[in-house]
């Protein structure tokens, strides 16, 4: 004997409640609204062969609307650190670069945006270099950290990056000693930080990677707590010595 069961039919309708056993559970129609990340972002201005630059940036995942940021003069950089939507991006320099280069900003990190000469097109144009979050104090109790970023301009005759090591001054007992806390700082590139105690004076001057050819000032600096500094070293060689600029990092 055959027994023919009855089939039974569900329709779930989007948006609708839907209940089993009398339990009813929400279908939501549209779908999670993400966080809106943000990013606290300045600009340095490093290229000495740009007497200003504006970038133009569009945002992933289309990169299909650019929008002019500030534009500014070499040697400066944004006055204040502004708001800018965390995640991918496209840049370039308006009327002056043929390609975009790509950076992501990394969500609540506040840091600067630098951008390099590029002689060529191995060179990257851009840079994004965290600080510190931004619901977070930089620095750490009765210390500076100090720390180098390579942007020094390739002369047209050269065919390689300069590499720089960064020479230490100090007071070690009576006597003064020079160390070399950092080698061969490539071209964009960021050194890790160095410590200076409260109260404590030391000097910091840089030369030709591997060399002893000096290539930039003596720069003092004391101590302090809670203070974070970067170093550019920018300029190009052609036009005398290297440049130290000096960003606390808020």
């Amino acid at each position: 004997m055959n027994v023919k069961l009855p089939v039974l039919k569900f329709f779930i309708l989007v948006g609708v409640p839907v209940c089993f056993h009398l339990a009813c559970v929400d279908i939501p129609s549209e779908g999670h609204v993400p966080p809106d990340y943000q990013a606290e972002v300045r600009i340095v201005y490093a290229d000495p062969f740009l007497s200003t630059a504006t970038i133009r940036m569009a945002s992933g995942p289309e990169f299909m609307t650019y929008e002019d940021l500030p534009s500014g003069a070499y040697a400066t950089a944004t006055t204040t650190y502004m708001t800018i939507p965390a995640g991918n991006k496209k840049l370039f320099i308006k009327d002056v670069d043929p390609d975009t280069a790509s950076i992501a900003l990394n969500a609540d990190l506040h840091g600067t945006l630098i951008v390099f000469p590029r002689p060529d097109s191995t060179v990257s144009r851009f840079l994004f270099v965290g600080e510190r979050y931004s619901f977070a104090t930089g620095g750490i109790t009765d210390t500076t950290r100090v720390r180098f970023m390579n942007a020094v301009a390739r002369a047209a005759t050269d065919t390689a990056d300069l590499t720089i090591d960064v020479k230490m001054i100090a007071m070690v007992d009576t006597l003064l000693v020079t160390t070399t806390p950092v080698s061969g700082l490539a071209f964009s590139a960021l050194s890790d930080y160095i410590f200076v105690p409260s109260g404590e004076t030391v000097s910091f001057y840089l030369t030709v990677g591997g060399t002893s050819t000096t290539v930039s000032d003596t720069l003092p600096i004391t101590g302090a707590s809670n203070t974070d500094v970067t170093f550019i070293a920018h300029d190009s060689l052609s036009a005398g010595k290297v440049q130290f600029w000096k960003l606390d990092n808020d």
